[in-house]
């Protein structure tokens, strides 16, 4: 009498190897008579047997895959292209957009503050680190977007590193102004 083990559907009467051979057509004549009066006596193998075959029926059956137009991949390839380049300009619009906003809001907010070049060049300093962070998005979109703007947006991105930098021509100017200030003060 077979015995029947938990992991798999079909008793220990036949190995794997034989339910492929079975299935591939590959049992000798008198091999497949054992196979068949072992189907009619072990229930479980008969139940797996016939869900193999209406699996295979139906695999054989189905309808085959349609196949693709010859320019699929083509296409595919300039959409995926076309929704970069989109996304690249949308980020280099954004990056503008924070950057034009950040500069509104100093400039509102600073107002009323601001009564001398002295406070326009200590509040650009103080902000240097956002802004050159801003600066620096858009000359990425830029150089991504349109490289005919590569030596314009090199030059603007030089110069605003040397002026927006610690020990550069913008903080020397600041320093000196806010000295002669405060000789003024203590001379007052």
């Amino acid at each position: 009498m077979p015995v029947y083990t938990e992991e798999i559907m079909w008793c220990d009467a036949y190995e794997e190897e034989w339910w492929m051979r079975a299935f591939d057509g590959e049992l000798s004549p008198d091999e497949e008579i054992m196979w068949q009066a072992h189907l009619k006596q072990c229930p479980a193998c008969r139940l797996e047997w016939e869900a193999m075959v209406q699996v295979d029926t139906l695999l054989y059956d189905a309808p085959l895959v349609p196949s693709l137009p010859q320019d699929f991949t083509v296409r595919t390839v300039e959409r995926v292209l076309h929704k970069q380049r989109l996304q690249q300009l949308l980020s280099f619009l954004g990056g503008f957009v924070i950057v034009m906003l950040s500069a509104i809001v100093i400039f509102t907010s600073l107002g009323g503050v601001v009564f001398s070049l002295e406070h326009a060049f200590l509040a650009l300093y103080a902000s240097r680190h956002l802004l050159l962070a801003a600066l620096m998005r858009t000359v990425v979109g830029l150089l991504s977007t349109w490289q005919m703007f590569v030596p314009i947006v090199t030059l603007v991105s030089a110069i605003g590193f040397l002026l927006l930098m610690p020990n550069s021509v913008l903080a020397t100017v600041a320093v000196v102004l806010v000295s002669r200030r405060r000789r003024k003060l203590a001379a007052i």
